[in-house]
């Protein structure tokens, strides 16, 4: 028997912008080990989300506007309000998605403006004054589809503004120069070319 070896290049193409961060919970899945929802709004914020207030103004705003789903992303999402999203996905009253922001640290806060930037959002961040409860649809990003798996999740078709997304690139091209050697450089190589 005859044992050949070759030298070979293998691509896999993913459509949209895939992080390694996946859903709060499996109660979002909408198929078997898959959570998608199509043209969701995006809310971004820097809260680490409790209590069912903070989140049932900006549920009922897109509730009124129309019933196609929104996504959280958030650093914590849990108690009071992941049972409100939950519950609104089970009852199918409003299809709701729960994602821990992806990042470590720091890195986490500029990861939410990456994505803000990639779906014309924008981050509500805990230094305001009751941005929660102020927060209209017009402060909500957007996208043609969100899917979610455990162990990350996927934008497809990001509604941002094609200069705002463009000026967020620059701008991480720019910290390449002052980033270490590894891991930092890398990660900002990454996040770069998600956009």
């Amino acid at each position: 028997m005859r044992t050949s070896y070759a030298r070979v290049h293998e691509r896999r193409y993913i459509q949209g912008a895939f992080w390694n961060q996946g859903w709060v919970s499996s109660s979002f899945t909408t198929a078997p080990g898959k959570a998608v929802l199509q043209q969701p709004y995006l809310l971004f914020t820097d809260y680490h989300l409790k209590k069912t207030e903070e989140l049932l103004h900006i549920l009922n705003r897109v509730l009124e506007a129309w019933t196609r789903g929104l996504v959280v992303i958030a650093p914590t999402i849990a108690g009071e309000a992941l049972n409100l999203l939950v519950t609104n996905q089970a009852r199918k009253i409003l299809p709701t998605l729960a994602i821990k922001a992806p990042g470590l640290g720091p890195e986490k806060r500029e990861i939410l403006y990456d994505l803000a930037a990639l779906c014309g959002g924008r981050v509500i961040e805990t230094t305001l004054a009751d941005p929660l409860l102020m927060v209209t649809l017009a402060d909500l990003g957007q996208a043609e589809e969100v899917q979610a798996i455990r162990s990350g999740f996927t934008i497809i078709g990001g509604k941002g503004r094609p200069v705002t997304i463009r000026q967020r690139y620059a701008d991480l091209r720019a910290q390449l120069p002052k980033a270490q050697q590894g891991r930092e450089r890398n990660r900002v190589i990454e996040r770069a070319g998600k956009l």
